[in-house]
């Protein structure tokens, strides 16, 4: 499965051509495709404005919200919000899938630019090696950035051997 078919099943609302023609709407996918894909293969000008938009999000402490009659708006962080970039109200579905990729982007700080992960390796775009890691991640509760991170310590070599044994 492409990376942007997992965004796109993933995606948590409704939304429409308007919809998608907005700038919290493209940011997002930009978003989306930046945690399937660790920025591998983005577009330099997708990455820039991804970034000033995670900045700014953090900056002011805002969440994405959206209501299919009245579209996209920030709202003030809340706690239930805790780390996703989107708020979940009526119109939301959250897939488990989905907080994996619409929360902050691993190692994100103030001064980071959002920049391809160096260190990912693995091609998570391979439907087989991309679900087992997704499978390895729910089950032992980490991000995929994490998942990812545990397989690359233990070394590539070890890697397939640690995901069909459930260890690492």
């Amino acid at each position: 499965m492409k990376p942007i078919e997992v965004v796109n099943r993933a995606w948590p609302w409704s939304t429409n051509t308007e919809h998608e023609n907005e700038q919290p709407c493209q940011r997002l996918r930009d978003h989306g495709e930046f945690m399937a894909t660790g920025g591998h293969g983005m577009d330099a000008g997708h990455c820039k404005r991804l970034d000033n938009w995670l900045k700014t999000l953090r900056a002011s402490n805002l969440v994405l919200e959206f209501d299919p009659s009245h579209g996209f708006a920030y709202q003030d962080r809340v706690t239930e919000d805790d780390d996703l970039l989107i708020r979940v109200n009526e119109h939301t579905t959250l897939t488990d899938e989905g907080a994996l990729i619409w929360c902050w982007p691993p190692h994100l700080s103030d001064s980071e630019p959002v920049v391809p992960f160096s260190y990912v390796v693995i091609d998570v775009s391979e439907l087989s090696r991309g679900h087992e890691i997704y499978q390895y991640a729910l089950a032992h509760d980490l991000t995929i950035d994490e998942a990812i991170m545990r397989l690359v310590n233990a070394g590539l070599d070890n890697a397939q051997e640690s995901l069909e044994l459930g260890g690492v």
